[in-house]
């Protein structure tokens, strides 16, 4: 009778640990981006624009304006302010280079962030990308 024994190579035991490792990785990055949201959206991104401000709330505490203000029906929009309590808050009227972002909580709507607030000297029609000095 031949008697055989099998062994294993040395290598098996290295590829399984390789293998569940990237697994893994590719399950708890799933999960993250489930759980978090995707890190590398554009919805993390503070996009610039200069407006001119419509109006303030009372509490001084979220800012809006018009995408057209030479237009009574133009689209309203109003953001959060998020800024340094040490900062002063534009008035109604104000021409103001603004930092805005989508703050995405995990349950709940989407709401806009102003997080940059700039006075503009002269303002400019349309969109900036970045702060003019």
């Amino acid at each position: 009778m031949d008697d055989h024994t099998y062994r294993r190579e040395p290598g098996s035991r290295v590829g399984v640990l390789i293998v569940g490792l990237l697994l893994g990785a590719v399950i708890m990055t799933a999960v993250w981006v489930g759980v978090a949201g995707n890190p590398l959206s554009d919805a993390n991104e503070v996009v610039f624009r200069e407006i001119e401000v419509g109006g303030v709330s009372e509490e001084r505490d979220s800012i809006c304006w018009s995408d057209d203000p030479d237009r009574r029906d133009a689209r309203q929009q109003c953001a959060i302010l998020a800024l340094d309590p040490k900062q002063n808050v534009p008035a109604p009227g104000d021409f103001v280079l603004i930092g805005v972002t989508a703050l995405r909580p995990t349950r709940g709507d989407q709401r806009m962030q102003v997080v940059y607030v700039e006075p503009v000297d002269e303002p400019v029609d349309g969109f900036s990308d970045a702060p003019s000095e």
